[in-house]
């Protein structure tokens, strides 16, 4: 299974269990994007990075979001992953999650974070209706994000940076970060 045919099936294990379910979604100050993250009501965060099978790549994709959620999961297509990873996801309070056969297996219950710093997720600007999207050249978080300021623009030419920074779903740090990184994509004539 690749990893976007993983996403509906976390996807309806969260909303069964009570959350509201974002894809994409940027952490500030960072290039990094948490493939899925559920957020109920009371404001408790999971944070999920899926692949297809267990590996040290997403166990350590995963633990550096151990610090932005109360609880991380690797949710992986195989059955059956090998134990010293998942004892190296024990270890980083990771927990494991299996979707084989289109069920949610909990094969470690992750530990609880109890004061996260939840303000690192920018569940506002999602980038995606889908979770575990690869990065190829052409496609991709940047090419949304130029999308949809080119979009803004339109019917506001005369927006500043820190406007669109606040009113564009982004990923970037703050409105410079995303003016240096996008500003000489963007076609003027069209769209100023």
């Amino acid at each position: 299974m690749k990893e976007t045919e993983l996403s509906p099936i976390i996807t309806e294990w969260l909303v069964g269990n009570g959350y509201q379910v974002y894809y994409e979604v940027p952490v500030r100050g960072s290039y990094r994007y948490i493939d899925v993250v559920g957020r109920r009501g009371d404001n408790h965060t999971i944070a999920i990075e899926l692949k297809r099978s267990l590996s040290l790549q997403v166990v350590h994709q995963a633990m550096r979001l151990t610090r932005v959620a109360h609880r991380v999961y690797c949710a992986v297509g195989s059955r059956n992953p090998k134990q010293k990873t998942i004892d190296n996801c024990q270890r980083w309070n990771l927990g494991v999650l299996s979707l084989a056969d289109y069920k949610v297996k909990t094969i470690l219950e992750a530990a609880d974070n109890p004061q996260p710093h939840i303000y690192m997720m920018r569940v506002d600007a999602q980038l995606s209706e889908v979770g575990g999207l690869p990065a190829r050249r052409g496609e991709g978080h940047a090419i949304t994000v130029i999308g949809r300021v080119m979009d803004y623009l339109k019917e506001h030419p005369q927006a500043s940076w820190a406007e669109l920074y606040d009113r564009v779903p982004n990923h970037y740090a703050h409105p410079k970060s995303m003016r240096s990184a996008i500003e000489g994509k963007v076609n003027k004539k069209t769209v100023w």
